[in-house]
Parts: C-alpha cells; structure tokens; sequence
C-alpha cells in the first residue's frame, strides 16, 4: 500500500494546500518500507492528485484540507484522512492500526 502524508518538517502538516512537503510512503506488511520527501511546488492541487493517482496512492493524510482539494482528491479515487495532528511516524502507525481513518 502507498499512501501520501502532508508534511511539516516531521510532523503531518496542519493543512494540505500550504504544506511544504508530502512525504509518499510504501507500506508492506504492515511496516514502512520506504519514504519519499517530494518538495510542493506550489502548483494547484489537481497535481498533486495526478501525481498520487499515477503512483497508485490512495490515501492522503493532512491536518486539514479544503472543499476543492477535497473534491479533486475523491473524484481521483483518492481518501483524504483528515484531522491528524503529531509526528508522521505516529500517524502512519495510528492509520494503520485503524485509530485514524476515513471522514
């Protein structure tokens, strides 16, 4: 599974289209495998559901994300995990253990 995460040095960033950075991880078996910092270039965020879709990520999880993100991101397929605050690291743990999930 790959999923995308707002990111904010190391934590989930409070919102998706200001964040500095996503971070694209690979999850295998219920471990992280490998992560990607990928800088935002200040694009709209119909780039960021391209790139997700076309790397076959299907969650993002952000601190927050407005109504055309969110629009852009659902009618990609892709489920915006929303309201998460803390470390990455903790985050991803929680989404996998299924304490944070779909709105």
């Amino acid at each position: 599974m790959r999923i995308a995460v707002a990111t904010d040095r190391d934590c989930v960033a409070p919102g998706f289209g200001c964040c500095p950075f996503c971070t694209i991880v690979d999850i295998e078996d219920g471990k992280v495998q490998s992560s990607l910092l990928i800088p935002n270039p200040g694009t709209n965020h119909a780039y960021w559901a391209d790139l997700f879709f076309r790397n076959s990520i299907r969650f993002v999880i952000a601190g927050s994300m407005g109504s055309t993100a969110r629009s852009i991101m659902l009618g990609s397929g892709i489920q915006p995990v929303l309201g998460v605050k803390g470390p990455i690291d903790a985050a991803i743990r929680r989404f996998l253990d299924g304490e944070i999930g779909l709105e």
